[in-house]
């Protein structure tokens, strides 16, 4: 059985200025379509243990984009009149099954991409439980991993046709340091 997208086309998405400033909403076939017209709002969650290891996931070889590929963040689309957490939050759930709570989210930066138009909230969530608890309830991941962060970043670096997202340096600095607060 092919996969069938739960984004429907005609879902309307929250579009920003290059600064993410919020502007409107617009379809997400407006969005993606190409040449690409409207920056718009996506999210990144980064899931670690308290050890700092981070959970990496293997995309469905069933998706259109990134089919296959291994990433190290979940997240996705904000749709309209949406906030960032509120997605980060649905997307957890979505995704792999774990129920949180904006608050048990931690921010740690916005980054644009022009490739895409996307102005990405990054968040990163301690996940304390044990990898059954991770439940596929949207058929877009095949399988999660725990890596080690910076392994995980050179192995991407290094191999960027397997994979779809890094956690970049500076982003596991604030990870780390998060870490020790807690």
């Amino acid at each position: 059985m092919d996969y069938v997208s739960p984004e429907p086309e005609n879902e309307i998405l929250q579009c920003c200025d290059e600064n993410g400033k919020i502007t409107v909403g617009k379809t997400r076939a407006e969005v993606h379509e190409q040449p690409l017209k409207f920056w718009h709002l996506t999210t990144g969650i980064y899931v670690v243990n308290p050890e700092g290891r981070i959970l990496c996931s293997k995309r469905s070889e069933k998706l259109n984009q990134n089919p296959g590929r291994w990433q190290m963040a979940f997240g996705g689309h904000v749709k309209y009149s949406q906030t960032p957490a509120q997605n980060a939050v649905d997307e957890l759930d979505e995704e792999i099954g774990l129920k949180v709570s904006s608050a048990d989210l931690y921010f740690l930066d916005t980054r644009k991409n022009p490739n895409f138009k996307h102005v990405s909230w990054l968040y990163a969530y301690v996940f304390d439980g044990k990898k059954s608890d991770i439940k596929f309830n949207d058929g877009e991941i095949e399988k999660v991993e725990w890596r080690d962060m910076l392994e995980a970043l050179q192995e991407g670096q290094k191999d960027p046709a397997n994979w779809a997202s890094l956690c970049y340096l500076e982003a596991q600095d604030k990870i780390n340091q998060w870490l020790k607060t807690k």
